[in-house]
């Protein structure tokens, strides 16, 4: 498997237990927030946004996988919401 290599210590670090998915999803129904996520592919890479109310987050980089794309534009909210 290949990594670009702004992914590889993103990677490196990242647990298997997709964390800040799971966070912000509790976060997102217990104050019934309206959220959506969408992916743009690009050449077999993807770039996931999440819109929050009015808000958009957006991953930096491209991932090969949907759920890293998920994870990393998760924990961009989650550290701007300061859920975690």
């Amino acid at each position: 498997m290949s990594f670009l290599p702004e992914q590889l210590e993103y990677n490196n670090s990242l647990t298997h237990s997709r964390t800040y998915v799971v966070y912000l999803n509790q976060f997102f129904q217990k104050f019934k927030i309206d959220y959506e996520y969408s992916f743009d592919n690009f050449k077999n890479l993807y770039i996931c946004k999440l819109r929050v109310d009015n808000k958009v987050f957006v991953t930096d980089v491209p991932f090969i996988r949907k759920i890293d794309a998920k994870e990393n534009v998760s924990k961009k909210a989650c550290d701007y919401l300061k859920i975690i």
